[in-house]
């Protein structure tokens, strides 16, 4: 009796569960693919170099979202599936002041085999993008910011030093610019400023030493510089750079190595902010370095009787790019931090150096001589090795790309006026922005409106 009344129990609970798998089964196949968002949000505002995103809430048949995904107003550009994240990278800026609409239109599949049922869309506004550099292009100089923009005529003045300003930096996230600026005992002190101006704040006063080539870590807060101890007489030149750091919220700063012999420059972070790689000269003799910041452990990477100097990461911390004389001109190569392996990059011509390397990881800028006192603007593919021009303009200098990889800005004359470049890659899209006085140099890309 107790056994067939468990025995109804059990039939019942068991018809009670597939009643609710088929409930979830319906109601599943009712609802469809989830899709987690559209990036920009709507409502957002984004700079002219924004990429367009879908995410899903789960895995998707790739060639189901063939022809799905419109931008209105139309824009050419490439498509890539990632993960569970469908891409759209316009090969064309963004027309800032303009006001787009993606649309992810019903019919894409999962791999579990359900449908996206409805439309899903979003609205934005694109934004002027910003670049900053320094005006005149010789001393004495200030920090300007310029919007990125066709009708674009005159830039912003950002400091107000009365022509103090020396070199400067924009921290990974553009909320601000640390920058050298000299003093009144005609020595170099360390400031900050926010990116849209106002007023700066001392962060290392240097007395009568010079402090400059700022670098900012990843994470916003630490900035490394060289360190020029004042002359041994009045008037006299500055002494061997040293290496220090500083917190950039506290001020508190300190020599990067104890050892007064040991002289360095050209700092800059690993991607992580873990390592730091350095030109020092421990010999006499300009090499690389890399430093493992949580260990403290040091390590040479060159030793070649040639100047190594001007290294860069790769955005995946495995390799530096550097410059190097080691072939009788300076040249780029490549240095693996794993197994030491070096590889030549550039052959073209006999001047290569002071290159950027893009954001994706796939080419370098660089300052390339084409001919006696004749500096273009050259680009090297580093998957194929195709090495290209991208200006024809003398006297081009300081490439610096956008965070969509996709565009280059540089210093250019036009007649006798300074003016900032922009060009994309492919050489579709050409613009030329004036400076407020007609001189610029050294203009870099403000990271804060991608």
């Amino acid at each position: 009796m107790h056994s067939d009344r468990f025995d109804h129990f059990v039939w019942v609970l068991l018809a009670a569960l597939l009643a609710a798998i088929v409930a979830v089964v319906s109601v599943g196949d009712r609802v469809g693919a989830r899709v987690a968002g559209i990036v920009p949000a709507d409502g957002a505002q984004v700079g002219p170099f924004a990429n367009i995103e879908v995410a899903f809430g789960q895995p998707m048949v790739a060639a189901s979202l063939d022809g799905l995904l419109k931008l209105e107003p139309e824009l050419p550009g490439a498509t890539a599936w990632e993960m569970d994240t469908l891409r759209f990278t316009p090969q064309l800026p963004l027309v800032s002041g303009s006001s787009y609409q993606v649309r992810l239109l019903p019919g894409a599949r999962s791999v579990a085999g359900r449908s996206v049922l409805r439309a899903t869309s979003s609205s934005f506004t694109v934004r002027n993008s910003k670049v900053l550099y320094l005006s005149p292009a010789n001393p004495p100089h200030e920090i300007f910011s310029m919007d990125v923009g066709a009708d674009a005529s005159a830039g912003v003045q950002l400091t107000r030093t009365n022509g103090a300003i020396y070199d400067y930096a924009v921290a990974r996230d553009g909320g601000q610019v640390v920058y050298s600026a000299q003093n009144a005992r005609t020595g170099v002190d360390l400031w900050l400023i926010a990116r849209t101006g106002g007023t700066p704040r001392l962060l290392v006063g240097c007395e009568i030493d010079r402090c400059i080539a700022p670098e900012w870590a990843p994470d916003g807060r630490r900035i490394a510089y060289s360190r020029e101890n004042a002359g041994v007489a009045p008037g006299a030149a500055p002494g061997a750079p040293r290496l220090w750091t500083v917190d950039a919220e506290t001020g508190e700063t300190a020599a990067f190595n104890q050892d007064m012999q040991v002289l360095g420059f050209d700092a800059t972070w690993s991607p992580d902010g873990k390592r730091m790689a350095m030109t020092l000269s421990r010999d006499g003799n300009p090499e690389l370095y890399v430093m493992d910041l949580e260990s403290n452990a040091l390590t040479r990477l060159t030793n070649n009787p040639a100047i190594d100097t001007e290294p860069r990461w790769t955005k995946d911390g495995k390799s530096l790019v550097f410059t190097s004389d080691r072939s009788g001109g300076p040249q780029i190569y490549r240095l693996n931090i794993a197994t030491g392996d070096t590889k030549r990059l550039t052959f073209t011509g006999s001047f290569n150096a002071r290159a950027d390397i893009s954001p994706n990881d796939r080419y370098l800028a660089m300052v390339h001589q084409a001919g006696a006192n004749n500096y273009t603007i050259a680009l090297q593919d580093l998957g194929n090795g195709v090495f290209s021009t991208l200006t024809d303009t003398p006297l081009d200098e300081s490439p610096s790309f956008s965070p969509n990889s996709k565009m280059v800005v540089y210093a250019t004359r036009k007649g006798s006026k300074g003016v900032l470049g922009i060009m994309s890659l492919d050489g579709r899209f050409k613009l030329r922005l004036p400076a407020v006085d007609g001189e610029v140099r050294e203009p870099v890309w403000s990271p804060y409106l991608r």
